[in-house]
Parts: structure tokens; C-alpha cells; sequence
């Protein structure tokens, strides 16, 4: 909840991405396309985090995860 001096995270889910349990190296997931309605905004002073958070478990080849984020937008 938003305070003096304070302001809570936004947290906005962008999807789930799979693979296989033994998905051979170099292997690609789906890709996210996420647009929202009205437009996300970012407050003057404040940040903008794009988060990947890796589930327990995993078993790919070399347990490596790399991936690209492109957001578009714009500045007033």
C-alpha cells in the first residue's frame, strides 16, 4: 500500500515459459508478447524490473538460462 515517502511494488505476471526435462542444449521456449491496456506507467525517480524466477527442479542440460527482454515504450 502506497505511503508517505512509500509507494508498494506492481506486480504484473507476464507469462510461464516450459521445457522439456530433457530438452537437448540451445533449446528455445515460447515466446511472451505481453501488451497492456492502459499502457504500464513509470513514475519520475522510480524503477522498472523485469524478473525471471526459476522454479525448483529444473533439469536441462547444462542448467543455464539466458534470455532477451525487449520493452516497448516511450518518454515524456
Amino acid at each position: 500500500m502506497d505511503g508517505v515517502g512509500t509507494v508498494a511494488p506492481r506486480r504484473k505476471p507476464l507469462g510461464v515459459q516450459t521445457f522439456l526435462a530433457l530438452a537437448g542444449i540451445g533449446s528455445e521456449a515460447q515466446e511472451i508478447n505481453r501488451q497492456f491496456a492502459p499502457p504500464i506507467v513509470v513514475d519520475s525517480g522510480r524503477w522498472f524490473h523485469v524478473i525471471l524466477r526459476v522454479p525448483d527442479g529444473a533439469a536441462t542440460a547444462l542448467l543455464v538460462f539466458r534470455g532477451i527482454v525487449m520493452v516497448h515504450g516511450f518518454f515524456e
